[in-house]
């Protein structure tokens, strides 16, 4: 005769907490017999946050998930589902192209939601290698070569792998153009799939380091050759409706 199989659920149990004198909660899995066989670490003040680990230790269990039921698992996929735009959303994430002078993005999570557009001026400068040679005894005349160089190119590459905050943008070297974007008013696609977004902003530079007092608005395009198109679409069409 085959066993029952077991199930499991995400529940929550009452600690009492001996410092501050209350009852405080952890998230623990229970089976089908009601038996607690596992308990998070932590305990919280909050009930629905001692219930949000034990989903997640859940979710991220091939042990639990495996074994849970049908209708558990497709509330564990939606919380998995969840958490991931959750962990998103509190990331600082750097868009950026392998482009020289293209115009970058990132996206910081503090006070609802921050956008930032910037880009490094691209800074050229000529250079002149000078080659000689010989004929037999007799020099021959120099042979002069201009080359172009980018002056920028280490600013930027220094400026990139540091970028955590506005802190950052306002304090790395080298010449740049900065927006904040404020606002999203709309979004549109042009026939090549680009995308048309008109934006409000504040714009700084590093020389004055100093937001400018009047907002402007702006219709700029997204273009749809960038490897981070859909991710950073999906930041300003998710974050269209709230102020940042």
């Amino acid at each position: 005769m085959q066993g029952k199989e077991r199930t499991f659920t995400p529940e929550v149990e009452k600690v009492w907490n001996k410092d501050y004198q209350c009852e405080y909660y952890r998230g623990v899995i229970i089976d089908g017999e009601d038996n607690i066989v596992e308990r998070c670490t932590r305990t919280h003040a909050s009930y629905d946050a001692a219930l949000d680990e034990a989903k997640k230790k859940m979710a991220y269990s091939p042990l639990y998930y495996r074994q849970a039921g049908a209708d558990i698992k497709e509330k564990l996929e939606e919380y998995k589902k969840k958490k991931a735009i959750e962990e998103k959303k509190n990331a600082v994430v750097v868009f950026h192209t392998d482009e020289f002078g293209e115009w970058k993005y990132m996206y910081e999570p503090k006070d609802g939601g921050v956008l930032y557009r910037f880009r490094y001026k691209n800074q050229m400068s000529e250079a002149s290698t000078f080659l000689s040679a010989k004929s037999g005894s007799s020099a021959v005349a120099p042979l002069i070569a201009n080359e172009v160089y980018r002056k920028g190119e280490s600013d930027k590459i220094f400026y990139e792998s540091r970028i955590r905050s506005e802190y950052d943008i306002e304090k790395l070297p080298g010449h740049k153009d900065i927006w904040k974007i404020t606002s999203i008013v709309n979004v549109t696609q042009n026939k090549n799939q680009d995308s048309k977004v008109t934006v409000r902003y504040l714009k700084f530079g590093n020389l004055t380091k100093e937001f400018k007092k009047r907002e402007k608005k702006k219709t700029i395009v997204i273009k749809r050759k960038w490897a981070f198109y859909n991710d950073l679409m999906e930041y300003i069409q998710n974050y269209a409706d709230i102020r940042w």
